[in-house]
């Protein structure tokens, strides 16, 4: 079974179109399980009004990516809630690897799902500070 956590950085690219973006469609859709942090709902919305803004995306473009991506992210059957638990784990993840809040809440969020589920997630991510965090803490990472 591949179980796949993906961060905000690869979710981005299901609806801009960018490098490696046909490549994150199909590990998405090979997948037998997506999760990711419920935070990324802020996080890729928050990423196509800024694309609008900075007229990357038109308005039309940006109505029907919006549109998309909710309807998307509706669909991704496990989204891991922020709680008392998860942000001390993210906090001590940011201290050991010098992470940014928002990438260690992912992080937190991919190893709470890999032990919830008692299966390791393979991790999705482009940061390249992430991806070595992920990596550190036993998490297998793709692009690797």
């Amino acid at each position: 079974m591949r179980r796949v956590c993906v961060d905000t950085s690869a979710l981005v690219k299901l609806f801009v179109t960018e490098p490696d973006s046909a490549a994150v469609v199909q590990t998405l859709t090979s997948a037998d399980e997506i999760a990711t942090s419920v935070i990324a709902i802020t996080e890729l919305l928050a990423t196509l009004a800024r694309l609008h803004r900075d007229h990357r995306l038109n308005n039309r473009s940006y109505a029907r990516t919006k549109a998309r991506a909710q309807a998307q992210l509706a669909t991704i059957p496990v989204l891991v809630a922020v709680n008392d638990a998860l942000a001390y784990d993210g906090a001590a993840l940011a201290e050991t690897h010098g992470l940014r809040t928002l990438d260690a809440l992912h992080l937190a969020s991919a190893l709470t799902v890999s032990a919830d589920r008692g299966e390791t997630f393979l991790f999705l991510t482009f940061d390249l500070r992430l991806s070595s965090a992920a990596a550190a803490e036993g998490l297998p990472i793709w692009p690797a």
